[in-house]
């Protein structure tokens, strides 16, 4: 799970993801690949007794929107199943009703903490066996811990039939009957503590913890409350621990989800047959008390890793249970931060602040209240009046009407969550799966039928009723004040004999791909897709543009996405929502690329908008000013990441490559006419192409819209040239923040000669690299409990591929006196450990076949969701195999070798690297030494 661009937190609103009955802010553990450890210590298990075999119970059904009817059943032991019939990858998905605030204060993090422990040995699994089999069948799985809930899931194209018996089996045997050994919990209690240490350095953590904390009155000494405290996790015994878990992970508190291409009769007698616990219901349940605040509080604090202060409010939002005013609430905060018409969204616009909203409950006691967060940043010295714009755009909301045309849009947006949702079978489980936590899951079909009833009045009262700034919380996270360190110092620092079968690659399916050239030479590559919306993505590129000044096409980027001359962002975007549609336009040095999406019937309408902007750009002194300074605010607000330095390093002539933190120090030397002239010069007979997935049926209307753009093209030309210069010496750059983690990150430039061959390996070697049974995660993580969290990226890009590898290790906390400043210098060791792995051995025969299975796995889940796959169209274009690309792709996975690795590792991994550090200045002191002798050593 990774990303890259801007920072955002988990408070935001994807308007297409956003649906209710969220349990709790989930933490995932994101684990990775552990391998098989010997158990060498004395098991010892909860009490588990088996119950006669009895018939699985069918209870009834209920109505999914957009979706097959999903049936419910009753196990033999009590325990509730939810199955839902649909194409697609298999998830299986246990939800327990247990979170931090069913936790005593001091054990706040237990259910954290068992939730990773569950992995670590059952009875019928060794230690890792469960990671280990999991990966062998290229299934993913991982788990995640909230405030109200845990779960745990499975998720598989299912390459053979035997596969989904063995996923039930073992998903039921670690969740029924763990271990708990001793050595295990000692290992795990360092792993959580360091993904503790990581948490507390993050400032969104921080601001999201202290609102929660503050808002209902919490007394804790945890400042993340999922997480917990350091002394908390390393003070808990096995006693707490088994207690705890026999108190809550009971039949009667659980509940399974299957989503998936099954007979659902067949799967709830496979459910049945495995979770047999008899574990009785307790009643030493707990929940937090939550006491809402009866007056405005607000707290000033210091963070590290920003450069522009943030600021939190939360609410009081509606009890959990209450559907009405959920709904009410969701269509509020979709107004406040999508919807140019809000008041709010005026009042904040003003200041170039953007905010990101959420409603989620916390608790699992049905009448308890759930909280409303806003998140947002606002320029140094003007947090108070970012403050009052908050304040004056809420009641603003309280006092004026919403019209019946914003209303539309609200109610389409909250319908188009589903409608997205449902072609994903992990999105339809974790819906399902939350409902359980404090609804009754026939409230997903009342909840979607409620939107129809949903009215003005009804947003309106829920401003009136939550959105109250004399009993809110106010949380302020200013830079912490420090002198930034940027040191630069150019120190010259055959697969076996076995074969993959999988049944899932026929679902690999990209033959129904055509390319058409129009008569206005626009290049048409048609992915025929039957989907709920249609995408495009148009790009127009000019290979002889002059060189501008780092930054242009960014703010180019921003002032596109403000509107036409004919139409400001504020109309223009309620034109978009009339018609359903997102439109995004993105510069990037020499090319221009539009991508949109809408339903499909709207395709022309949405075009049309398109070809405003394009033609009618608002390239005002206004627009230029406004763009700039929200560009510079977001950047400021983003944490720095080690490796932002690390790849501008690999590729200082790559302007898209500079950090964003460096960009805007140019901004002042930009001028609007730079941007004007930039436009001009991509615009004028550039090469286009467009990308299109819909459906066959629209294939004719579509294409003749698109013929109609009132251009002249020049025919895209899909020519690279990568660079393969490589770096003269090892670089290290070095960044001095206060944090107890140290954020390190190696980079290496790579040399693909736009080979699908030489990707492929490449991806299969990072896989290894990453999971093998030797690799990184279980070295640097599992055995030497360096770090939470350590990955390699294979960053397949045509002009310039890289491979990064990442770990966060902790060096300091004063907190609980650890301090192991040496862990920078283990973990670049232990980079080099596996890199030279890799140049000097064959990998394993066994990791290869899993490395392969996972990344066909992966090509399969992208092409459950539609948005994706037609990203995956988008992204084979800009390779000189062009859309072939993906069709080729799996089959030369498949086809790599343990030699072509090897040889791969050769070629790419012996060259200089670029490394790059952040961690305080103790740590870089005591570093000093070992970091200017890396040239020798590298």
């Amino acid at each position: 799970m990774s990303g890259y661009g801007m920072a955002i937190n988990r408070l935001q609103i994807n308007p297409y993801q956003y649906i209710s009955f969220k349990g709790s802010s989930n933490r995932e553990t994101k684990k990775e690949a552990p391998s098989i450890n010997i158990y060498q210590s004395s098991p010892i298990a909860p009490t588990y007794n088996k119950i006669s075999p009895k018939n699985v119970e069918k209870t009834g059904e209920i109505s999914i929107p957009y979706s097959k009817k999903a049936q419910v059943y009753k196990l033999a032991n009590g325990q509730t199943a939810v199955i839902l019939n649909k194409k697609g990858p298999t998830t299986i998905n246990t939800y327990v009703k247990v979170g931090s605030f069913n936790e005593p204060d001091n054990i706040r993090g237990i259910s954290h903490f068992i939730e990773h422990n569950l992995f670590n040995g059952s009875k019928n699994l060794e230690p890792n066996q469960f990671v280990a089999e999991t990966h062998k069948m290229g299934a993913i799985y991982n788990a995640s811990t909230g405030f109200a809930s845990t779960n745990y899931f499975l998720i598989s194209p299912v390459h053979s039939k035997e596969d989904l018996d063995k996923m039930i089996k073992m998903h039921a045997d670690m969740l029924e009957t763990p271990r708990f050994a001793p050595d295990m919990l000692k290992k795990e209690k360092d792993i959580v503590s360091s993904e503790i240490q990581m948490l507390e350095d993050n400032p969104y953590q921080k601001i999201e913890n202290l609102l929660i904390k503050n808002l209902f009155q919490i007394k804790s000494s945890s400042i993340d409350m999922i997480g917990g405290t350091v002394p908390n996790i390393q003070g808990l015994s096995l006693n707490s621990v088994e207690d705890y878990y026999n108190t809550y992970y009971s039949p009667d508190n659980m509940v399974t989800v299957v989503v998936g291409d099954v007979d659902c009769d067949e799967i709830a007698n496979k459910l049945n047959k495995n979770f047999i616990s008899r574990r009785k219901p307790s009643s030493n349940k707990t929940n937090e008390p939550l006491k809402p605040i009866e007056k405005p509080f607000k707290e000033t604090i210091e963070v590290a890793k920003i450069d522009s202060p943030m600021v939190g409010v939360s609410f009081v939002g509606p009890k959990n249970h209450d559907i009405k005013k959920q709904i009410a609430t969701d269509a509020l905060l979709n107004f406040m931060t999508t919807n140019k018409n809000s008041p709010f969204y005026k009042h904040l616009d003003s200041l170039n602040a953007e905010v990101m909203a959420n409603s989620e409950a916390i608790s699992n006691n049905n009448q308890d209240n759930s909280a409303i967060s806003l998140l947002t940043s606002f320029p140094d010295g003007l947090e108070a009046q970012g403050l009052n714009a908050i304040k004056n755009g809420i009641e603003e909301l309280k006092s004026t009407p919403i019209s019946e045309k914003d209303l539309a849009a609200i109610k389409q947006e909250l319908k188009n969550n589903y409608i997205v949702l449902s072609e994903s079978s992990m999105a339809l489980s974790n819906l399902i799966g939350m409902t359980t936590i404090n609804n009754s899951l026939d409230d997903i079909q009342k909840y979607h039928d409620e939107i129809n009833n949903l009215t003005a009045n009804d947003i309106q009262n829920a401003a009136k009723e939550f959105l109250n700034m004399e009993k809110s919380c106010v949380i302020i996270a200013k830079p912490k004040k420090q002198s930034i360190i940027n040191s630069q110092n150019p120190t010259q620092i055959t697969f076996g004999g076995n074969q993959i079968k999988s049944d899932a690659l026929n679902s690999i399916d990209f033959e129904n791909i055509t390319k058409t050239p129009l008569k206005n030479n626009l290049q048409a590559i048609y992915h025929q897709n039957d989907a709920p919306f249609s995408y495009a993505q148009i790009k127009f590129k000019n290979p002889s543009i002059k060189k501008y000044t780092n930054g242009t096409d960014i703010i180019l980027s921003s002032m596109l996405n403000k509107g036409s001359s004919i139409n400001p962002k504020e109309k223009f975007d309620e034109k978009t929502s009339l018609i359903n549609s997102k439109i995004d336009f993105s510069t990037e040095n020499d090319s221009l690329i539009v991508n949109f999406a809408t339903p499909q019937e709207n395709m022309k309408e949405a075009l049309d908008l398109v070809q405003e902007v394009l033609f009618n750009p608002d390239l005002t002194e206004e627009n230029f000013q406004k763009s700039k300074e929200k560009i510079i605010l977001m950047t400021k607000q983003s944490p720095l990441e080690s490796s932002d330095e690390a790849i501008a390093n690999l590729y200082p002539n790559d302007p898209s490559k500079i950090p964003l933190k460096e960009l805007i120090k140019n901004f002042d030397k930009i001028k609007l006419q730079d941007v004007i002239n930039l436009y001009y010069d991509i615009m004028t007979t550039p090469q286009a192409e467009t990308i299109i997935s819909a459906p066959e049926d629209f294939k004719t209307k579509n294409l003749l819209s698109f013929q109609n753009i009132p251009l002249q093209f020049n025919s895209y030309e899909h020519k690279f040239v990568q660079d393969t210069t490589p770096l003269e010496h090892t670089k290290v750059i070095t960044q001095e923040e206060d944090v107890y983690q140290a954020d390190i990150t190696q980079a290496f430039k790579l040399s693909t000669d736009a080979d699908i061959k030489e990707i492929a390996s490449l991806m299969v070697m990072n896989t290894i690299l990453q999971e093998g049974e030797n690799g990184l995660f279980n070295d640097l993580r599992e055995n030497q409990k360096l770090c939470y969290t350590v990955r390699s990226f294979f960053i397949n890009e045509e002009k310039s591929p890289h491979l990064l590898l990442k770990i966060k290790t902790s060096t300091e906390d004063p907190k609980s006196g650890f301090v192991d400043h040496k862990n920078i210098e283990k973990s670049i060791k232990g980079f080099e450990k596996h890199l030279n792995n890799m140049i000097n051995n064959k990998v394993d025969e066994e990791d290869l076949k899993n490395a392969k299975l996972k990344l066909i796995s992966n090509m399969v889940f992208a092409c459950e969701n539609s948005a994706k796959k037609h990203a995956l169209v988008s992204k084979a274009q800009d390779t000189t195999l062009e859309y072939n690309y993906i069709q080729q792709l799996p089959k030369e996975i498949i086809k790599i070798t343990a030699e072509d690795i090897q040889k791969t590792a050769h070629k790419n991994l012996t060259k200089p690297s670029s490394i790059s550090i952040i961690a305080n200045k103790n740590s870089l002191e005591a570093n000093k030494e070992f970091l200017d002798n890396l040239e020798k050593k590298l």
